[in-house]
């Protein structure tokens, strides 16, 4: 373990740390191909639907992340990390994996993913993740 702190926040303690979190969440829903805000993000941290995690050291926040739980129809439950900001991720990614873990598993999750942009495959795949899929999308505005 690092000398960083990871936690899951309790829905009603949110509001306590929302500004201090809510710019680094911003950067990760900046990239989140516009299905996401950070009004809606709050809200459903603060209604209970996904779950805060901070990455902190002497009272500095240095990452935040979402996490989601979904149900399958095929009964599998997985976590999703929705978002994940911060700086030195390198120095705490493997801290936050553990705590991840530790909510995927107590919420009866058998798997982690996470859903981000390229760049989460170079820092994730050090601690055993990998490529699940590839999503591409189209604009049928274009």
């Amino acid at each position: 373990m690092s000398e960083y702190v990871v936690t899951g926040v309790p829905a009603i303690l949110v509001p306590l740390l929302w500004d201090r979190v809510q710019p680094l969440l911003q950067d990760a829903i900046d990239e989140s191909n516009g299905e996401t805000d950070i009004s809606i993000t709050y809200n459903e941290l603060v209604e209970g639907e996904c779950t805060l995690v901070v990455i902190y050291k002497d009272k500095e926040i240095f990452g935040a992340a979402n996490l989601r739980k979904r149900d399958f129809d095929t009964g599998k439950s997985a976590m999703f990390v929705t978002l994940l900001g911060g700086t030195n991720m390198q120095d705490w990614i493997d801290d936050a994996h553990y705590v991840a873990k530790l909510i995927a598993k107590s919420t009866g999750c058998s798997e982690i993913y996470c859903v981000g942009r390229n760049g989460w495959e170079k820092v994730l795949k050090s601690i055993g993740y990998k490529r699940a899929y590839t999503l591409l999308s189209f604009s049928i505005e274009e």
